[in-house]
């Protein structure tokens, strides 16, 4: 297990090292209204991706077959597909209604990330399967590297759109590398109808996946998201690009590190029995990795603005001090990535839909109510522990359930 991880973190560390360095080039390129709509933007197709994937990147690590894995593939490209014509054809309309201002360049180009976003998703999925995390670690650094050389030349070119541009040609590089890998499952397969179980069947075979996966993680993300769309609506759109950037130097990171650790562990604990998942090293360290998450919050949150203010214009000084409370939310979600992992091996997404609803309403009533009386920065703060909050909210049905775990094998239990 730590030799996957340690394959994708280098692969996700290059990659996002990349990515920092071109960040803050491009700082010096786009404005901070322009950086605070794109990310925006991003952040929007983010969450619709959840819906347009079904978990299908999730259940083809459980799949029994060939054809099976074929199917996942087919039903993946179908739903991406018809989410991100619904999508792009929503906005426009409420563009001609003048209630949403996009330039049609920009629109399709979010359209087209969000669609290849999600394949690319899949084919990671089958990656992880298959035990392949080399392939999965070069094809995110092929996306960094496109993705961050374009959004640099193209904003040293002027192009306006080019922060969006250049994303859509590091998704393109990144699922073009995925799909012409010899270990993939050929395109051909993929796309024949016959053979198999139907659409349908597969669907209903996953249910608990497609809708309470779907449902959980979306929720999770949207809840999670939200502040980015709505700052620049409860704010400016300046103060949104500053959030903006400050959430993306943060959480870019850390979400490349979860993302490695929970492919890995996924992979290791749906091996596994669990009943027999309390005796995991990652579950035996929970007040070690909360005692490290405390100590870094104080050092990073702290030190992260002066060390970044030599690098950046003072135009974006306000930036920094949304850090602290942003680090602190995103460590603790590593902390809490062997627990949110859990739901799905104990098939436990319900619950964990029920908690991410109620911070879900928590995070808007934020927006509606408080947002009005408080300032930019004391109300990022309330997001962040908020946000830190949630992480320790889901951690604790896992642990009550490896505790009774733990009890009934060590001969607790009652016939």
């Amino acid at each position: 297990m730590i030799r996957n991880f340690l394959k994708l973190s280098f692969g996700n560390a290059m990659a996002q090292g990349l990515q920092w360095l071109a960040l803050l080039g491009c700082i010096h390129f786009y404005s901070a209204a322009a950086y605070g709509t794109f990310y925006a933007g991003i952040t929007a197709i983010g969450m619709i991706g959840i819906l347009s994937s079904l978990q299908m990147h999730q259940i083809i690590v459980v799949a029994r077959d060939g054809e099976e894995v074929e199917g996942i593939f087919r039903v993946g490209l179908l739903s991406n597909l018809l989410v991100m014509l619904l999508a792009v054809l929503g906005v426009s309309v409420l563009g001609w209604t003048g209630r949403v201002r996009l330039d049609p360049l920009f629109l399709w180009s979010l359209g087209w990330i969000l669609f290849m976003a999600g394949v690319a998703r899949i084919y990671q999925g089958w990656f992880v399967k298959a035990g392949t995390f080399g392939l999965i670690s070069r094809g995110i650094l092929i996306r960094a590297v496109i993705l961050s050389v374009s959004q640099l030349a193209l904003g040293w070119l002027g192009v306006a759109q080019g922060l969006v541009l250049g994303t859509l040609a590091g998704e393109t590089a990144a699922l073009a590398y995925m799909a012409t890998r010899a270990e993939s499952p050929s395109l051909r397969g993929i796309l024949r109808w016959a053979g198999g179980r139907s659409l349908t069947g597969l669907l209903k075979a996953y249910d608990d996946f497609v809708v309470g996966g779907t449902l959980s993680e979306f929720v999770s993300t949207v809840a999670f998201s939200l502040p980015v769309v709505l700052f620049g609506w409860r704010y400016s759109a300046t103060a949104a690009g500053h959030f903006s950037l400050s959430h993306r130097l943060i959480w870019a990171p850390i979400a490349m590190v979860g993302l490695a650790l929970s492919q890995v562990l996924y992979k290791r604990l749906a091996e596994g029995n669990p009943q027999t998942l309390h005796q995991h090293r990652a579950f035996r360290i929970l007040w070690v990795s909360v005692g490290v998450a405390i100590v870094a919050t104080i050092l990073i949150g702290w030190t992260l603005p002066g060390a970044l203010k030599p690098l950046m214009k003072a135009s974006w000084a306000e930036a920094y001090a949304y850090m602290p409370p942003l680090v602190a939310w995103g460590l603790f979600f590593l902390v809490s990535t062997p627990y949110r992992v859990s739901y799905r091996i104990f098939r436990l997404q319900k619950i964990q839909l029920i908690i991410d609803m109620i911070f879900l309403t928590w995070v808007s009533f934020l927006f509606l109510v408080v947002a009005k009386r408080l300032d930019s920065v004391p109300f990022c703060y309330v997001i962040g522990i908020s946000g830190l909050m949630h992480q320790v909210s889901l951690m604790a049905p896992i642990v009550l359930r490896l505790k009774e775990a733990s009890h009934f094998r060590d001969g607790g239990g009652t016939c």
